[in-house]
């Protein structure tokens, strides 16, 4: 048998497995060229930003499919469950937590001005409103795995805002143990 042969029955066997549903796959291609052109076009490498965003952009298309088939059961609490990611990725990505603590501060300062701005903040409001956490951060001021930097608790500024950096850690952690648990359910 000669190689032309080969080549005759390597192609037959393909088209009988899967040339024959190259229409489909032309159409994924497009589609999925279509669906990511936005984001792929704006993607940088120096940043996570990129990298949230197609997740969640994946992430919505799954829903949207797994909404339009609704082929099994339980597809609903995946849904809600890609939701809760996609609203995890909004949070993390915006840093939300982490600059929570900006919502406790009243007025307007400048450079020269910012220590005295700094010490005349009131942070008792972001105290009660995480009891657990202000108690966790007070006892175990250094944690190395935990701070990026020393947190005096003298200082009501750092202390908020290391609170506010523990929760952005938390929810980055929730994020990915989401995914990592249900990666496997949200696919086909």
């Amino acid at each position: 048998m000669g190689p032309k042969m080969k080549n005759r029955q390597s192609f037959y066997w393909w088209w009988k497995l899967s040339g024959k549903h190259i229409h489909r796959d032309i159409y994924r291609g497009i589609r999925n060229l279509i669906r990511y052109f936005s984001v792929i076009w704006c993607d940088n490498s120096w940043g996570s930003y990129s990298t949230f965003k197609l997740l969640k952009t994946k992430l919505k298309y799954i829903a949207k499919d797994v909404t339009k088939a609704d082929y099994y059961v339980g597809w609903e609490r995946d849904v809600e469950r890609i939701n809760m990611a996609i609203r995890l990725i909004d949070k993390v990505n915006e840093e939300e937590y982490s600059m929570e603590y900006m919502n406790f501060e009243e007025g307007e300062w400048s450079l020269e001005e910012y220590k005295e701005y700094k010490d005349k903040q009131d942070y008792s409001r972001l105290f009660k409103k995480y009891p657990r956490i202000y108690k966790y951060i007070t006892n175990n001021p250094n944690s190395k795995n935990v701070f990026y930097y020393k947190v005096d608790l003298d200082d009501m500024h750092t202390l908020a805002r290391a609170i506010c950096q523990f929760n952005q850690d938390r929810a980055s952690k929730l994020l990915f143990k989401l995914i990592e648990e249900n990666i496997y359910s949200w696919g086909w």
